[in-house]
């Protein structure tokens, strides 16, 4: 009985930075920091301008929503989901064509941004709130009801 050899190409199996890529792209663009799987692959300056072009998009479509008293945001959270796919698969294609390994120190360190601009935030969310909490007159209790006239 003639011994059969199989041979395995190299790129034809599954390869986890890929992988990795295009999830990182996908996680993190759901929740509005397109371009960090471009950071994962190591193509920075795409992924700035990724990140950077996400939020001026982000800005024309909050006043196009606000100008059509919301009607557009219908076609406008499909297309943004249409375009996170889309960069998710160019960014795993990238990664395919480079053979990049992935690097997580930019993951972490735009993880470590994320983390420091929401302290912020809560910071500033607190200190406005309380500010406008002491500067609200006290409730008075409710008066004393009065007869109306003539009674």
């Amino acid at each position: 009985m003639p011994r059969r050899i199989y041979i395995v190409e190299d790129g034809a199996g599954f390869n986890s930075a890929e992988t990795m890529t295009m999830l990182i792209e996908l996680l993190f663009g759901f929740f509005g920091w397109w371009g960090v799987g471009w950071l994962y692959a190591g193509n920075i300056p795409v992924a700035l301008g990724i990140m950077i072009g996400f939020w001026l998009l982000l800005a024309v479509e909050a006043v196009l929503v606000t100008a059509t008293a919301g009607c557009l945001i219908c076609f406008i959270m499909p297309l943004d989901i249409v375009l996170l796919i889309f960069s998710g698969i160019k960014a795993r294609e990238y990664a395919r064509r480079v053979k990049t390994k992935g690097n997580m120190v930019y993951v972490f360190s735009i993880l470590v941004i994320i983390i420091f601009m929401m302290l912020c935030g809560l910071t500033a969310f607190c200190s406005v709130g309380t500010d406008v909490i002491n500067k609200l007159p006290t409730m008075q209790p409710f008066p004393t009801m009065q007869p109306f006239p003539g009674q």
